[in-house]
């Protein structure tokens, strides 16, 4: 796997917001495959693995948050 790049703070705040809310979020993200699948789920939480930073949906999924495209209608940029 490719080497992690932290997001932007403000982008991580947002996550969590929505995570707290337990919203239903349409999220576009680059699978390892290469891909690009959009899902509709809600996120349950934002965690670390070494220095790498997950969000985590409802159903079990964890997407590296440096791979996320769009979370809703807002695409997100990709560095801090």
């Amino acid at each position: 796997m490719d080497e992690f790049k932290p997001i932007n703070n403000e982008i991580l705040e947002e996550l969590e917001v929505l995570a707290a809310m337990k919203k239903l979020c349409y999220i576009k993200f680059e699978a390892e495959n290469g891909g690009t699948p959009e899902i509709k789920a809600r996120i349950t939480g934002i965690y670390l693995i070494g220095d790498e930073q997950y969000l985590k949906t409802e159903e079990g999924l964890s997407i590296r948050l440096d791979k996320l495209l769009q979370v809703d209608d807002k695409p997100l940029k990709k560095n801090c």
